[in-house]
């Protein structure tokens, strides 16, 4: 990755998090970030030339900018006998429809693949289920080739629409670096994917 694509997710982060503000209100990706690296680190590095406006502002993108692709791998759960999935192609290609049309501006897009996993116990996840990182540790896919997103219900305890790992966390990509969605924040026109992708770039 060059410098100047760092520079340019960074200013996507920043814009697409701003542009998504009314999603931050259930975002769990701080109180994630704060349980794995402490609440003495900082959210992101406020050092360096990024942090420079106008270093920042000379990568912004504009229509001869190539256009960057990622990868991301989407899970759904469905009950043993296939019923009650919690994503189906028709969601999922709605919701990539509309996220892709917010960062076409950006010139960044994402292609996809999904699957389906038949278990019970995941269907519905609870907080402490979440935390335990066993979800991501028993299904994330070629981490270092995709960002992972798992689509899931969630139970009262769970008081977020989705949660993101920061690229700098432990994890990233290694085996717990992922995305969580509510299935209730999931689909056309639903900004939370858009915000959480934010902080995983």
């Amino acid at each position: 990755m060059t410098i100047k694509f760092n520079y340019l997710i960074i200013l996507i982060n920043f814009m697409v998090s701003m542009c998504s503000l009314l999603s931050a209100e259930k975002c769990g990706t701080m109180e994630r970030f704060y349980r794995l690296e402490g609440e003495d680190f900082r959210a992101c590095y406020q050092y360096g030339d990024a942090d420079d406006p106008e270093v920042r502002d000379a990568h912004i993108p504009d229509t001869q900018t190539p256009i960057k692709v990622v990868r991301l791998y989407f899970h759904g759960f469905s009950f043993e006998d296939g019923s009650s999935p919690t994503l189906n192609e028709n969601i999922l290609n709605a919701q990539m429809n509309f996220v892709n049309g917010i960062y076409e501006e950006y010139r960044l897009q994402f292609e996809y693949v999904y699957e389906i996993h038949p278990h019970d116990n995941y269907v519905t996840v609870s907080s402490q289920e979440y935390n335990s990182n066993i979800i991501q540790g028993t299904y994330i896919v070629s981490p270092e080739m995709y960002h992972n997103v798992f689509v899931v219900n969630t139970t009262a305890d769970v008081d977020w629409a989705g949660v993101s790992h920061f690229p700098w966390m432990y994890g990233a990509t290694i085996g717990i670096g992922s995305t969580f969605m509510d299935r209730d924040y999931f689909g056309y026109g639903e900004k939370t994917l858009v915000h959480e992708l934010g902080h995983a770039l």
